[in-house]
């Protein structure tokens, strides 16, 4: 009798703490962890930036996923040849959760595929060069819709 008491007190308290936490799941807000915004330079306002897509963990994983691969497998380059204040894209990583900017870049198409420009430091004085191949660079394209008007 024992025994079958102490069976059913472990399984209904296995249940109710899968439903709590069941429940708990479903009705928490799902706010995003990682967010990529993309965008332009303001034409009126040449220090603004225009953050015309915006893509979060929580609506484009897909989207988050191949774009880190493309940041993570980027080859360092020692000199570029562009014109550091027109950028073609702007790039940023936020954590909304946390309130903070993860990655800061710049974006030049070429035709072998794209230089990336990621700040270094608190200003735009620090930057590492690095690049991507075509295919990468035909992704990000795709995804903002570059050269669609």
């Amino acid at each position: 009798m024992k025994k079958f008491i102490l069976l059913t007190s472990v399984t209904a308290f296995g249940i109710m703490l899968f439903l709590g936490g069941y429940f708990v799941g479903i009705n928490s807000p799902k706010e995003a962890s990682r967010e990529i915004r993309f965008g332009y330079q303001n034409s009126d306002h040449p220090n603004r930036v225009e953050d015309r897509y915006v893509f979060t963990d929580v609506e484009n994983q897909t989207i988050i996923d191949n774009v880190m691969m493309i940041y993570v497998h980027k080859r360092v380059i020692e000199n570029a040849n562009v014109n550091e204040e027109n950028p073609d894209l702007y790039m940023s990583v936020m954590s909304p959760r946390e309130s903070v900017g993860l990655i800061d870049a710049r974006i030049w198409f070429t035709s072998d595929g794209a230089i990336i420009g990621a700040r270094n430091g608190d200003s735009w004085s620090e930057v590492e060069y690095y690049e991507i191949d075509e295919s990468e660079a035909a992704y990000i394209k795709g995804i903002v819709e570059y050269g669609v008007e």
